[in-house]
Parts: C-alpha cells; structure tokens; sequence
C-alpha cells in the first residue's frame, strides 16, 4: 500500500491511500503520481472550505445587520436581554446560554438569563468577581474557547467549577471600551467540538452590539429611578 499526505499551506489535511491485494513494488513513476493526485487533491479540499468558509462568513453578515436593528429597537434591559438571547439562537446552538451582568462598583457579576438543555432556569445570587469561567472573562477582557472540555481549564488556573461540566464551552466580554458590561457565554454538555472561532467571532460581535445597548438601557432605566 502507499499513503501519501495531502498538505496546503504547511497543514495536512488528510491521506490518499491506495493498495494491491497482491504484493507490488512501486516504481517511482507510480510514487509520483500519487504525489501528483495529493497535491491536486489538497488544492481542491482548500478551496471548497475557503468557498464554504466565504459563504458562511457573507451568511454571518447578513445575519447580524438583522441582529444588530432588533437589539437597539429596546431601551428596556430585561427586554433587551431576551432580544440578544432570541438573536443569539438564531445563529448557532444556545440550548446552554447565559448571559451575566457585571457591577464594576461592587465587583460582582450576576446571572441574568440561564438556559440549560432549552429550559430556562430561576435566577443565581450574585457571585464575586473571581468566581468561574464568567470571572476569568470579566478580569482578562478576553473570549475563551474551549473545544475539549472545561474541566481540565479550570484545574489548571485554579478555578472552582460552577454548575454542570460541559464538552465544550464558549464565552466573550460585552465590552464598552475598557469597561466589561457583563458576558455571553454558550456551552454543549453532550459534544466536544461543539463550537469553533466562527461561532467566537459571532458571539463577539453580538456582544459587542449587546454592550453598547446594554448601556444604554442601564442609564435609561437610572434616570427613571432617579
């Protein structure tokens, strides 16, 4: 049998194989040509997921001019919340979704809207800063993806678990400048995988419009008190 890889841009991206039943030596000539068809194979395999990745990123677009119109359309903050939930599903798996709001002046985040397996959840006291993935988010300012599970994440930083442990786990800052608003946050318990840097540069997106809305909404529903 001979194997040959099928490499584009330093990345393989799989086998040509091809067997006698009897044996055969191959002559170089044979070898070559293998060689020949992986290369040809490879560019063909790179552009259909560069086409496929193109069309999925035109899809996103348009998707999220749409997102981005219902989400400013409210003022009031739990309905705003509901909206950026109701946006979110539309584009990827939210049947574990949470989105938290954080206080900076008090150093704590709150769970605003919990799903877990499509059912809605009753609402979680306030947790300090530090506490969970939501709390390694709200201090880093950064997205984190995790394909393969939370579990060993949270052993190696140090980080007590809250909740169910998941296969795959994905969260983003709502950010207004250098100000975390609260964050997003998607999780799969049945499949690793689930998730990917498509579905990060979504999220983020969403809430980055999320944010600015998100703020809006908060110094609307202050002045009402005041």
């Amino acid at each position: 049998f001979i194997d040959v890889p099928m490499r584009s841009r330093g990345q393989s991206l799989g086998l040509l194989s091809a067997y006698y039943a009897d044996t055969h030596d191959f002559a170089p000539e044979e070898i070559e040509m293998f060689v020949s068809f992986a290369d040809q194979a490879a560019v063909a395999l790179e552009t259909a997921r560069l086409m496929r990745e193109q069309k999925r990123r035109i899809t996103e677009l348009g998707s999220l001019e749409e997102v981005g119109r219902a989400i400013s359309g409210t003022l009031d903050l739990d309905a705003l919340l509901e909206r950026i939930y109701e946006q979110t599903s539309r584009l990827m798996d939210t049947s574990n979704f949470f989105i938290t709001l954080y206080y900076e002046e008090t150093a704590e985040w709150e769970m605003r809207i919990q799903i877990e397996d499509g059912e809605r959840q009753p609402p979680m006291p306030r947790q300090k800063v530090r506490a969970g993935l939501t709390g390694w988010i709200i201090q880093r300012h950064e997205p984190l993806l995790l394909k393969h599970g939370a579990t060993e994440f949270l052993r190696r930083q140090g980080i007590e678990r809250i909740g169910r442990a998941s296969l795959s786990w994905l969260g983003v800052p709502m950010l207004l400048g250098d100000h975390v608003v609260g964050v997003i946050a998607v999780q799969s318990y049945e499949r690793e995988g689930a998730y990917d840097e498509g579905h990060m540069r979504v999220l983020a997106t969403i809430a980055r419009q999320g944010a600015v809305a998100i703020q809006n909404a908060r110094t609307v529903e202050e002045m009402s008190r005041l």
